[in-house]
């Protein structure tokens, strides 16, 4: 038998209802044991239920989050306690995780391991959202590429970083610092530019590709290359308070930024004037939102589209993008 671990005071009887529902479901032999604890006896109870349980969920207010990580990690299981439907279950030393509020995220995320493996270029304003989603999501996998370093002007809008960060190189301190609150994440770091010499190097070992680079000559060699090798590119953009996305879906028939764009434009940067620091949280958000629906495999997903952001007027739009004969990736 299990335990299920609810919290002080017991507010939402309904909840065993679901997770008994979710257990029948999963072919998992437990029973939700709703269990009121009091502040007094708090870590007595805690210690003595953990030391003898395999199983471990939360449905609790934040500061009991934090009280119950700390005598989790003290017994080795490892825990993810950022959501109400977060299920942590130990058994014979090997963990899986459950999550019933996204259909079955973290169980697709197993079976579709090859596409477990994300590659984000660009550690800004847009791969910061969408690495802090991603692995909340249970993406375990990363590759992080970036040449720069923090800047005090990036705070605003670049969520992985603060002031004890500017002057270090991104892609080592946006490591160190998600590492802090999921430490089960695999990252590698590329600290360097992508350019055609080591695109194929770094890409070859990841299925999807997610750009948030900040100048078109880059985006298009990520296109070139995408396409070539049958990639799936999930690419954002912003620029002031208006931002797009872009999916192609290459191991697939799809057209490609080319046929959108076929030359690269004459200002080669993409942020030249400015830009909104909510309006990088939101594209960054509608980039991870568009990994989780890929992994998931979504069929109403953005494959072959943009998607066309206003922030002023609040205004979204899904534009399909045709194939172009002319395109010189022969779409």
């Amino acid at each position: 038998m299990f335990c299920t671990i609810i919290g002080f005071p017991l507010k939402k009887p309904r909840s065993i209802l679901v997770w008994n529902s979710f257990f029948k479901k999963k072919k998992i032999n437990s029973k939700m044991l709703p269990i009121e604890i009091s502040k007094k006896k708090f870590k007595k109870k805690i210690t003595k239920l953990i030391a003898d349980k395999n199983f471990l969920a939360s449905a609790v207010t934040m500061p009991y989050k934090i009280k119950i990580k700390k005598y989790v990690n003290k017994f080795d299981i490892s825990s993810k306690l950022s959501g109400s439907s977060n299920l942590i279950v130990k058994k014979n030393n090997k963990i899986s995780a459950y999550n019933t509020d996204i259909y079955g995220f973290l169980d697709a995320v197993g079976k579709n391991i090859k596409l477990n493996n994300v590659i984000i270029i660009g550690l800004g304003g847009l791969g910061c959202p969408l690495t802090v989603y991603l692995a909340n999501s249970g993406v375990k996998n990363f590759g992080f590429v970036d040449s720069d370093n923090v800047e005090i002007s990036n705070l605003s809008r670049q969520i992985l970083y603060n002031f004890k960060d500017i002057g270090k190189l991104k892609v080592t301190q946006a490591k160190k610092n998600i590492l802090k609150y999921f430490t089960n994440l695999k990252i590698k770091i590329y600290n360097s530019k992508i350019n055609s010499s080591n695109i194929k190097n770094i890409f070859k070992q990841y299925d999807i590709i997610c750009d948030g680079t900040d100048n078109f000559e880059t985006r298009y060699l990520i296109n070139d290359y995408c396409k070539k090798y049958k990639k799936i590119l999930i690419s954002a953009a912003i620029s002031k308070n208006d931002g797009h996305l872009f999916k192609f879906n290459f191991k697939k028939k799809s057209p490609c930024l080319r046929c959108f764009m076929p030359e690269i434009p004459t200002n080669n940067s993409c942020d030249g004037e400015g830009i909104l620091s909510t309006t990088a949280g939101v594209l960054g958000t509608l980039q991870a939102n568009e990994v989780i629906k890929t992994i998931l495999n979504v069929k109403s997903d953005l494959a072959g589209n943009m998607l066309i952001f206003r922030g002023q007027k609040n205004f979204l739009k899904k534009i399909k993008i045709n194939v172009n004969p002319k395109c010189i990736n022969k779409c």
